[in-house]
């Protein structure tokens, strides 16, 4: 029901109680994208949520700041990365994703 009005423009206020929160434990890429020369990559991202009230992307965590950034090639087949050396992190209501290559 909810999607449905989104989908019509009715803006909506979602209270958080109704956006149950889950925990992110791993980030996995099933493949190696080519980006460098060699054609591997060197990948990080950043998680931001979008607050209710202005609409905003803020930032919440950046794997640079908690992990080596490491050139991948593809012949690894995969990537893995754990949020927070496997602590975890929560979250809850609209989750934004970007990966980046340095």
């Amino acid at each position: 029901e909810l999607l449905r009005r989104r989908k019509g423009g009715e803006m909506l206020r979602v209270a958080e109680n109704t956006s149950p929160a889950v925990m992110l434990r791993r980030v996995r890429m099933h493949t190696v994208p080519h980006m460098d020369r060699d054609q591997g990559c060197d990948p990080y991202y950043s998680v931001s949520v979008v607050s209710e009230d202005d609409h905003e992307l803020y930032e919440i965590y950046a794997s640079k700041e908690h992990e080596t950034v490491e050139h991948i090639k593809p012949s690894v087949g995969r990537w893995d990365s754990d949020f927070v050396q496997g602590q975890g992190l929560r979250v809850a209501g609209d989750v934004h994703f970007e990966f980046h290559d340095q």
